[in-house]
């Protein structure tokens, strides 16, 4: 035990008698949390580190044996089933003890990243952040979540299981905190984007997204109750700038206008359209506040360089058009 300690102050150096920060973030999200967990170290029988792992109760005891890891597995049984083991850091949070266990990780370093001597699979923390999975394993899990997803009663179970936990305030507040931490990296932000529009680029995909949407949308409580949740909710800057962006860019394609052209053309030659959208902007414009944004917005495209020629030209262009289909060759 001497020689563990020893060998995990040489590897981490000043990081033992430091205090992890976790970020105020995680702390406001979780407040009055419970101070159970603690985080320690598994050493192989040598006294060099293989394992880093936070804890909470007796798990200290037993998790080298039946840990998923194989590695740790195999080194516990080539030990005999007797491992030292070190508690670094005690009475911490769950987001502290978060923090503490990347931090020892990254510290010492892991074995299948070439950087140090732990068999970690992870960067620690909550998830699977920094996991390194073959293709083969990706292929293998996918099969078997394909697989058991396929039985409509397995399906059901996850289902109610998934809603369960999502409803809980603590697990909410917790996963948001995380989301937001990892969201806050621009690598890691980056990585999402580019991997979001690659699916967007399937044809199949984009089909299955606007069946699954439709059919979310297909009721009034559905719909009134997403309407709950953004009603009121402002926009940030750079949301706007992104939405503002993507739309400038989607009504420079003619074969977009083209489509939204005969989408609304196809809508205002049913009557009851028709009725349906003068009611909807009547009551709406019944609203002063609704009639100055209106004004406002309307003053805002007017002012922009080339507003006016381009209204000039697309009015120009139906009037050319109005005037080929009356025919006057024809006399009507």
């Amino acid at each position: 035990m001497i020689e563990a300690r020893r060998c995990l102050q040489q590897r981490i150096g000043p990081l033992a008698n430091q205090a992890v920060r976790v970020p105020d973030m995680v702390d406001e999200a979780i407040p009055q949390e419970r101070r159970d967990f603690y985080v320690y170290v598994i050493f192989r029988p040598s006294g060099h580190p293989c394992y880093v792992v936070k804890g909470r109760w007796q798990r200290a005891g037993h998790h080298a044996k039946f840990s998923h890891n194989r590695h740790l597995r195999s080194i516990y049984k080539m030990a005999g089933g007797d491992l030292p083991l070190v508690k670094v850091r005690e009475g911490l949070t769950n987001s502290e003890a978060c923090a503490t266990e990347i931090a020892f990780i990254s510290a010492i370093g892991r074995r299948d990243l070439g950087q140090g001597p732990l068999v970690n699979f992870t960067d620690g923390g909550e998830g699977t952040a920094g996991a390194v999975r073959s293709e083969k394993a990706k292929a293998t899990s996918r099969a078997t979540m394909s697989r058991l997803m396929s039985d409509p009663e397995t399906k059901d179970r996850f289902l109610a299981a998934a809603k369960k936990t999502r409803s809980d305030a603590e697990y909410r507040q917790r996963a948001s905190a995380i989301v937001k931490g990892r969201l806050a990296n621009p690598e890691y932000y980056a990585k999402i984007v580019a991997h979001l529009a690659s699916l967007s680029a399937d044809p199949s995909v984009r089909a299955k997204l606007s069946a699954a949407s439709k059919a979310r949308m297909s009721t009034p409580e559905a719909k009134e109750a997403i309407a709950k949740v953004n009603r009121g909710k402002p926009l940030s800057d750079r949301a706007k700038t992104i939405i503002s962006q993507k739309a400038i860019a989607r009504h420079s394609d003619p074969e977009y206008l083209a489509v939204l052209s005969a989408a609304a053309k196809a809508r205002f030659s049913d009557p009851v359209e028709r009725a349906r959208a003068s009611r909807v902007t009547k009551i709406a414009m019944a609203d002063p506040e609704v009639r100055l944004k209106m004004r406002e917005s309307s003053a805002r495209r007017w002012a922009a360089p080339g507003a006016r020629e381009a209204a000039s030209r697309a009015a120009k262009a139906r009037h050319a058009e109005r005037r080929i289909r009356r025919r006057p060759d024809l006399g009507f």
